[in-house]
């Protein structure tokens, strides 16, 4: 089973717009320190959509300029920003950015339970539902907890696996994010 991440970069490509943005805080034992990952749309253009990708932890930070289809999702393109230069890069270093950010269990076990409730969003309450499922992580017992909005269509809220102890493994939160055109921003749509 893959926590929060598989949904990250789903959220309808087709249907962002530029200046769209979101934020995850990822954190837990799976890392050394906790990381940001920022993805906002710079750009469309017909069939196409530029999201720039930062993913800051510690002191080190990396930003990659990746266009995509917006209809089928796919990876067209991937630039490295450096030092504000863009320079050539893979889609396998796209790629690995997100595996940074991801976690996999063993096993999913069993759905432990799940419960309607509220979450902040941007400094909204919107309606929730948590559900916590029972997970291996190799030999070792952990709960894994997932939490969505309807409000936020094809995104994880929060994804939180907690060992028998207490010990937060791994914890993914959507922190911020906003929609529409920030100033100085165009669009060739």
């Amino acid at each position: 089973a893959r926590l929060v991440r598989g949904e990250l970069d789903r959220l309808l490509l087709a249907e962002r717009q530029v200046g769209d943005f979101f934020v995850h805080r990822f954190s837990g034992s799976f890392a050394k320190e906790p990381m940001t990952l920022t993805e906002e749309v710079v750009a469309r253009a017909g069939g196409l959509i530029i999201v720039e990708y930062t993913l800051e932890q510690g002191k080190r930070k990396q930003e990659l300029r990746v266009t995509h289809d917006a209809a089928t999702e796919r990876v067209l393109r991937v630039r490295e920003i450096r030092g504000g230069q863009e320079m050539a890069a893979k889609i396998e270093d796209f790629e690995a950015m997100l595996e940074k950010t991801a976690f996999f269990t063993d096993s999913n076990d069993k759905l432990l339970a799940s419960e309607n409730t509220t979450c902040l969003v941007s400094g909204e309450e919107v309606d929730c539902e948590k559900t916590s499922y029972s997970v291996a992580i190799g030999d070792k017992k952990a709960t894994m907890s997932v939490t969505k909005s309807a409000s936020v269509p094809g995104r994880d809220l929060s994804g939180e696996i907690v060992d028998k102890d207490g010990k937060v493994i791994y914890r993914a939160e959507l922190v911020d994010m906003g929609r529409g055109t920030p100033s100085g921003v165009a669009s060739a749509e």
